[in-house]
């Protein structure tokens, strides 16, 4: 079974499972979700500020990153950052076949 969900959605029944995380051109990595944490940056956000106005605070925003560990056949140690509203895809390991893996992180079929 394969579902799609943004990163803030990411909790505990996850873990073990293969996450791959999708750019504009295709898979970006893709691995086994060993561990997952977030974190946050509090920034001031200067399109607020402008055109500028008299006694006008300046707002901040706060970007969560949401790290992924993940392992892989390759690499068995994968740190990767996302924002919360980055689309993962997440998959059973059992349910999917080699085959069907390699097609969905190249995007075309295996020959």
């Amino acid at each position: 079974m394969t579902e799609i969900i943004k990163a803030d959605h990411l909790n505990a029944t996850h873990l073990g499972k293969r996450i791959t995380i999708n750019g504009k051109h295709g898979t970006v990595v893709s691995g086994k979700l060993k561990k997952i944490r977030a974190d946050y940056a509090i920034m001031p956000s200067l399109a607020s500020y402008f055109p500028y106005k008299e006694n006008k605070t300046l707002e901040y925003s706060k970007d969560v990153h949401i790290i992924l560990h993940l392992s892989n056949q390759v690499n068995d140690d994968i740190k990767a950052t996302v924002r919360e509203n980055t689309e993962l895809q997440v998959e059973d390991e059992h349910v999917e076949s080699s085959l069907a893996r390699i097609m969905a992180q190249t995007g075309r079929p295996f020959s």
